[in-house]
């Protein structure tokens, strides 16, 4: 949840994203105004991520042709 910030506040934060996606972590800032205002909306976005984020990927197709 974002609040209001300062400049060295948006650096310190874009530093650390940086870092965590590295790590595959991904961030999901929300500005709080929205969670105030649109709290649902928020949680669905938010669900929907991590959907995105967990479906898991295809199987490969390791049989061979014999």
């Amino acid at each position: 949840m974002d609040g209001d910030t300062h400049a060295e506040q948006q650096q310190y934060d874009a530093t650390r994203t940086q870092r965590l996606n590295k790590l595959g972590i991904e961030v999901f800032r929300c500005p709080n105004t929205e969670i105030l205002n649109n709290l649902e909306g928020v949680y669905e976005d938010l669900l929907k991520r991590v959907a995105e984020r967990t479906t898991p990927e295809p199987a490969s197709d390791f049989s061979h042709e014999s």
